[in-house]
């Protein structure tokens, strides 16, 4: 595994934890707080994710371990 991919996974894992967090508690206590910095954080957090989902979409999957398959089709890498 590639050491970048590592670090956006864990980038990725930190931007879903603090969105289970802060919009739960954002939405049931805070109704009217809609400031900018909010509305800046969730748009760019759901960017970012939806992004990641591209970008996961786009990268070979191997098969086996010790194999040096890579199937780049969407359509798998999205079943499986």
């Amino acid at each position: 595994m590639l050491a970048c991919r590592f670090y956006w996974d864990l980038c990725m894992l930190v931007l879903l934890v603090a969105n289970l967090i802060i919009l739960p508690v954002t939405i049931s206590f805070f109704n009217d707080d809609f400031r900018p910095r909010w509305v800046v954080f969730y748009v760019g957090s759901d960017a970012v994710l939806l992004l990641d989902v591209l970008i996961n979409f786009r990268t070979g999957l191997s098969l086996y371990r010790s194999s040096n398959i890579f199937p780049t089709s969407e359509s798998y890498i999205g079943c499986r």
